[in-house]
């Protein structure tokens, strides 16, 4: 993956060691936030892991106004009932701590949710299942789905596990696309299909266990 390093983050970077580490080797990382509605913050975690009292904003601080390091944020609740807040807090954040939307990619199962996000100058995507472990006629049923949700919001993006890459390849050639491709011996036994997908110029981003 040496030659595609712009497309490679590092992965579940929730913890400040981990931070710490990632800042020197990857372009940009890959984290999990929790918004806590009640306190107004995102908390750094991956549920059911339990909180840290590590947020956001520390981690913010952590890789500096210096740093340019791109991120791609996982929310875990943002749904279409708590966008506004979430986008709010998101700006102010952001503004704060003298980053660019455009180095910021939100990421949720919830399409509905991210269309104030792309309007407001994110890159956003839209949490795709394992299409390549459904049957075929779930995967049928779901890719069907899957169109008529890209018809209504045609700028997002599609993030999945890079196995069901060939599945996205055939089906939405044109999306931008966020992958996975994580640990295991797979990784080496798919060698090939990962230089292809890290070729594809609407492969954005690949994720690496890290």
């Amino acid at each position: 993956m040496g030659f595609y390093t712009s497309k490679i983050y590092g992965h579940r970077v929730n913890y400040l060691n981990k931070l710490q580490q990632a800042k020197s080797s990857f372009i940009g990382v890959e984290l999990d936030l929790v918004y806590l509605e009640d306190l107004n913050l995102f908390d750094v975690r991956h549920p059911p892991e339990a909180s840290t009292n590590f947020y956001f904003e520390d981690y913010l601080n952590e890789i500096g106004e210096e740093n340019d390091l791109k991120l791609w944020l996982d929310i875990k609740n943002l749904n279409s009932d708590n966008a506004e807040n979430i986008l709010a807090r998101m700006d102010y954040l952001l503004k704060t701590h003298n980053r660019l939307r455009e180095s910021i990619l939100i990421e949720t199962v919830f399409p509905d949710a991210l269309s104030m996000f792309q309007k407001a100058g994110y890159t956003t995507s839209y949490y795709l299942p394992y299409l390549h472990l459904l049957s075929k006629s779930d995967q049928k049923d779901t890719l069907s789905y899957i169109k008529n949700t890209l018809k209504t919001y045609p700028e997002l993006g599609i993030s999945t596990h890079y196995m069901g890459y060939p599945i996205l390849e055939n089906e939405f050639p044109e999306s931008s696309k966020y992958l996975w491709a994580l640990g295991g011996n797979n990784i080496y036994k798919d060698i090939f299909l990962i230089r292809k997908l890290l070729k594809d110029q609407t492969v954005k981003i690949v994720l690496v266990s890290f």
